[in-house]
């Protein structure tokens, strides 16, 4: 399938399951379970004007009773799917202003979390006390998860949600890189205007996979969630026995 969103990034989405219930039961096939998942969600200053076609110029991390904003879409989105096969949660934040590009914070200060639930609930509370700041570099939160490979009873999902591409580029393609040797799949998911041209071609390794969630919602509306979980899933099936 191929769409072309209106902020002028092109992004072709390919499917390669009909369902959620046939990469389901691929993975079920595979053995898929017990997986240990990093989340990492972007806090850069980008957050606060990237959003002028995607989100009314609502700033991307808005919390309110009357506002779903996108990074809470694909939590609850992705969750959904993802509780089933997951053992344990990290959630981490970066571009902020005090990780900045160096490093990560951990959002989870009580352990890993058991539930998508959890991940929104600390979500919700932590974001309005968190200062945007800059800038993109995957690095730091790949590493940790690197880092941690070797003793992990499960195997390792990377999953980051950010508001455009990569601006640290070498320190993260080498971290995607050293991620790939420890059999550990990068999911990054694209909320907002952008800019996600570059994405693919930056981080051009086999295990990372990027998914224009703004695209999805302008082409594809109705379906959005059955096709963002279809694209999320089918990368797990990357995962080596």
């Amino acid at each position: 399938m191929g769409n072309t969103p209106s902020t002028g990034d092109k992004y072709e989405l390919k499917l390669n399951f009909d369902s959620v219930d046939a990469v389901s039961k691929q993975l079920e096939t595979n053995g898929l379970k017990d997986l240990i998942v990093y989340i990492g969600i972007d806090y850069t200053a980008s957050n606060s004007r990237a959003s002028n076609m995607s989100f009314g110029g609502i700033p991307l991390h808005s919390i309110g009773n009357q506002i779903i904003n996108p990074y809470q879409q694909v939590l609850t989105i992705v969750g959904k799917q993802l509780q089933k096969l997951t053992k344990e949660i990290s959630l981490f934040s970066f571009g902020d202003s005090i990780s900045r590009g160096t490093g990560v914070c951990n959002m989870n200060k009580d352990g890993p979390l058991s539930t998508y639930d959890d991940v929104i609930n600390i979500y919700n509370k932590s974001t309005p006390f968190i200062t945007l700041s800059g800038p993109t570099n995957f690095a730091p939160l790949i590493n940790k998860a690197v880092e941690n490979a070797a003793e992990a009873k499960g195997k390792t999902l990377i999953l980051i949600i950010c508001d455009g591409h990569v601006t640290e580029t070498e320190p993260t393609y080498k971290a995607v890189d050293a991620a790939r040797e420890q059999n550990i799949e990068v999911v990054c998911i694209g909320v907002g205007d952008g800019p996600f041209g570059k994405m693919s071609t930056q981080l051009n390794l086999p295990n990372f996979h990027f998914i224009n969630f703004t695209t999805l919602k302008e082409q594809y509306q109705e379906k959005v969630e059955e096709y963002l979980s279809i694209a999320v899933l089918q990368d797990l099936v990357s995962f080596k026995n």
